[in-house]
């Protein structure tokens, strides 16, 4: 297949990796993308679109795709027992697009292989990277499909091949952070309960640990077991079922996941011709709703620097915001769990002070909606 050799190549189809074929692809740049995995995966980690997100979509037509089939999230909820300590509406500080759109990562990629197609590339599945180095022409990659190999030798290679990226390990890349012990559990349930389904909802439990929420939006083949609606919940507790209010009732859980949390950054987002993003390159609790949301960021800048002749900048110009990003965060995560004292003291207060002081608030609105990094744009580069 040496037809390819100059064809630049992306690894791994999860949002990132699509949102990056399909950015340069509208810049006339048509890159090969692959995936190890045989089907896309039916089962979503990630679940809300930020409008960070939305405005970079946009002119894609993803976006209009999104809100069409999407849940808008106007605020949120936080409280502690039966006690409202903060609810923060987006529109405070996202005019254009005020809200969160909750939709499966399996919609959006769904959505966005769409598109891609539009333009005749198709992801190549059930093909695997299973090395890669680099040389003097670019990065040296094999890959497998089933009993066939080839290895050839690409202008540029970005790995958007997750947490547990091939690429970050051949490259001997250390991603550098913390991982907590104790597991998290997720678990889409459909669920009667009284909660309003444009908010997402966090609950500080009694003697530490905290409960997320937030309506799943799925497609009709799931939906159609079940007349309530489906919900998420994730929570530091063994058993999110027990975290539920007296009058819910939940229904057989759709999809459950045990998980530990870690917050990671590579030691460098580019090396030679290779690039990292979204997972490959950083992994954080899903607190705040940002892991796909910033993959996508990833890809939109990266595509830039390819298409600007500028792609030696991408690290420098990405990596400090990755590093606030993650940091804040884990400083969220670690208050939100409230196994201590101090830090049960700190997630009453903290959100308490945002509620009464403007400053502090719009740093956590535009913590939540993605607003809190820099905006670049096209005339950035």
């Amino acid at each position: 297949m040496t037809d390819r050799n100059d064809r630049p190549l992306i690894a791994g189809a999860g949002p990132a990796g699509l949102a990056a074929a399909l950015f340069l692809a509208r810049h006339g740049i048509r890159a090969r993308i692959i995936d190890k995995e045989r089907v896309r995966s039916p089962y979503s980690r990630a679940l809300a679109v930020n409008p960070r997100t939305l405005d970079l979509l946009e002119p894609t037509g993803v976006t209009e795709r999104m809100l069409a089939l999407g849940r808008r999230i106007a605020s949120g909820r936080v409280v502690a027992g039966d006690r409202l300590i903060f609810e923060p509406h987006f529109e405070q500080v996202s005019p254009r697009f005020p809200f969160l759109v909750a939709l499966s990562q399996a919609t959006t990629e769904q959505l966005l292989a769409e598109a891609l197609a539009e333009f005749d590339i198709d992801v190549e599945r059930g093909v695997a990277l299973t090395s890669c180095a680099l040389d003097e022409h670019g990065a040296r990659v094999t890959l497998q499909a089933d009993d066939d190999e080839e290895s050839w030798t690409v202008p540029w290679l970005l790995a958007a091949d997750g947490a547990h990226s091939t690429v970050r390990h051949e490259l001997a890349l250390e991603f550098r952070g913390r991982t907590f012990e104790k597991e998290w559990n997720l678990l889409d349930v459909p669920l009667e309960t009284s909660r309003t389904v444009d908010q997402a909802h966090i609950e500080f439990l009694t003697g530490g640990g905290f409960l997320f929420m937030l309506p799943v939006v799925t497609d009709d083949a799931v939906a159609s077991d079940t007349h309530a609606p489906i919900w998420r919940m994730i929570t530091n507790r063994a058993t999110p079922l027990e975290c539920l209010r007296a009058d819910e009732r939940a229904g057989m859980p759709i999809w459950k996941s045990s998980f530990h949390i870690a917050h990671r950054v590579i030691e460098r987002m580019q090396t030679g011709a290779v690039s990292f993003i979204g997972d490959a390159a950083h992994i954080h609790s899903p607190l705040g709703a940002r892991g796909m949301n910033l993959g996508i960021e990833d890809a939109w800048i990266f595509a830039q620097c390819v298409s600007h002749g500028v792609l030696s900048t991408f690290a420098d110009r990405r990596e400090p915001d990755i590093r606030r990003v993650v940091g804040k965060i884990e400083f969220l995560t670690r208050m939100a769990r409230g196994e201590t004292t101090v830090q049960r003291a700190a997630r009453r207060l903290g959100p308490a002070v945002a509620r009464f002081v403007p400053a502090v608030r719009r740093t956590a609105l535009r913590t939540l909606t993605g607003l809190d990094i820099t905006r670049l744009t096209p005339e950035d580069f």
